[in-house]
């Protein structure tokens, strides 16, 4: 098992900037490693020479990343490139999917942020961290947040963030766990990758709870106890709101139990008034992850 944590310093995100900077540069001239150079419409930075070719990474990976982009290898990203770019990707958004989605259920102030992962390479540790970290704060600030600044605006905000990568598989072959602390509460949700694609959330503050980290959705607290599927049905449907999917969750009977309700768009204040009004319904909340 191996575990980080990391307070960042300054991370560089000078867009305009960098646009300023590379204008003009044309390739009429020796170029050296780390040169910024225009070449056949493309602009980027020298990364590779050899006999054979010249490797430029490219300015558009950058800005890309700058602006907030899914995962791009940027030269200036706080990680090196994964192997597998492509499956980092998918990860990466798994994560920071699932931080968005505890950002929504905290309340206060954001103090410690928890990534591990299971069975995954150690190239893809820092990735998720960042993407975790990126999730759970551009919600939160008014600047953009992205995957080159992310930690530095975690490391601003006074929240922590720290990394454990476990070897051996969990309940799943590959798998993370994303934790969010807020005044003093806890929260966490576990997440897979099914067929390597298929995004999923499989457990919600260690409840069974399966659904797609995915769209507009309403969460709900609730007590566990007859007839709470059918009135919430009703509210949402006297609403317009139409239901896609409803996932349930709980950890014994007759306890708190918790439901996913995927919708088609958000509910309205009236219908989610009327939620919050059933004696059995301990909390409403709607979340939108895209």
């Amino acid at each position: 098992m191996r575990r980080n944590e990391y307070r960042p310093g300054l991370a560089l995100a000078l867009q305009d900037t960098l646009k300023t900077f590379i204008a003009g540069i044309t390739l009429g001239h020796i170029v050296r490693l780390g040169e910024w150079i225009a070449f056949e419409g493309k602009e980027g930075m020298v990364t590779d020479i050899n006999w054979a070719r010249t490797t430029i990474q490219t300015v558009e990976g950058l800005l890309g990343a700058l602006a907030g982009a899914a995962y791009v290898p940027a030269v200036n990203l706080p990680f090196r490139g994964p192997k597998d770019a492509e499956g980092a990707a998918g990860w990466m958004r798994l994560a920071e999917r699932s931080a968005h989605f505890l950002c929504a259920l905290s309340a206060g102030r954001m103090t410690r942020l928890a990534v591990e992962t299971w069975g995954l390479p150690e190239d893809l540790l820092r990735p998720v961290a960042v993407a975790a970290a990126k999730g759970a704060l551009e919600a939160n600030t008014p600047e953009v947040v992205n995957y080159v600044n992310a930690m530095h605006v975690a490391g601003e905000r006074g929240l922590s963030v720290s990394e454990t990568r476990h070897e051996e598989p969990g309940h799943f072959a590959r798998s993370i766990r994303v934790s969010l602390e807020s005044a003093g509460v806890r929260s966490r949700v576990h997440a897979t990758l099914f067929a390597g694609r298929e995004a999923r959330v499989v457990e919600v503050d260690d409840r069974p709870l399966e659904f797609r980290p995915e769209g507009t959705v309403v969460f709900l607290r609730n007590r566990d106890v007859p007839g709470v599927i059918g009135k919430v049905g009703t509210i949402l449907g006297e609403g317009g709101i139409n239901i896609s999917r409803f996932h349930l969750g709980r950890r014994e009977r007759g306890g708190e139990a918790m439901a996913v309700i995927e919708v088609d768009f958000a509910t309205d204040a009236e219908t989610l008034d009327a939620l919050r009004s059933l004696p059995e319904i301990l909390s409403v909340r709607v979340i939108e992850l895209v």
